[in-house]
């Protein structure tokens, strides 16, 4: 396993993070209640927290099954992508991602999505790649999809972010074997 590479798509770079990426993310994302309307969940909602996220991005790269970029486009950070928590018994890894408001509907999270699911599969050798999204989360939803994903579960209820409910859908990478593949 090689872990987080530099990785190039036709309009973006795939990249390490660096502490500089702390200020825009905290601007651009945990500022922004869009961001996380869908997850509840905001590492970036203060200064510090966007240093310790950012921090803790820097200090995994160490091991070689962590997986976490900054989306750059035209030098200018729009987002975050990983894979996380891999599970060596199960050859498994879960996928996330955010695009900064300002530039969604611009297919950056499909390009940067499609490139992660490859590297994970091909070069890295991962058998399980799954992804999940609140089922109100259409962008979401189109983005997995698009990407190659197929929707394998809806766990009815499973969300509860801050006053609202939403049903958990659960998406996986198909490569080989996928019907076989169990829900994580």
């Amino acid at each position: 396993m090689s872990g987080t590479k530099e990785m190039r798509t036709p309009r973006l770079l795939l990249r390490k993070h660096v502490e500089a990426d702390a200020e825009p993310l905290h601007e651009n994302f945990g500022k922004d209640p869009a961001m996380f309307e869908h997850s509840g969940w905001n590492p970036y909602a203060t200064p510090e927290m966007a240093d310790r996220t950012v921090a803790g991005f820097i200090s995994g790269y160490e091991d070689p099954h962590v997986y976490a970029w900054a989306i750059e486009h035209d030098a200018r950070l729009v987002g975050t992508i990983g894979a996380y928590d891999y599970d060596a018994r199960t050859n498994a890894i879960e996928v996330g991602m955010s695009i900064e408001k300002a530039s969604w509907g611009k297919g950056f999270a499909t390009e940067a999505l499609t490139a992660v699911l490859h590297y994970l599969v091909e070069d890295e050798r991962i058998a399980i790649v799954s992804g999940w999204c609140a089922s109100d989360n259409i962008g979401s939803r189109r983005v997995m999809e698009k990407a190659g994903m197929v929707n394998v579960d809806v766990e009815k209820g499973a969300l509860a972010i801050g006053d609202a409910t939403f049903d958990q859908l659960w998406y996986k990478y198909p490569g080989e074997g996928a019907e076989t593949i169990p829900r994580l």
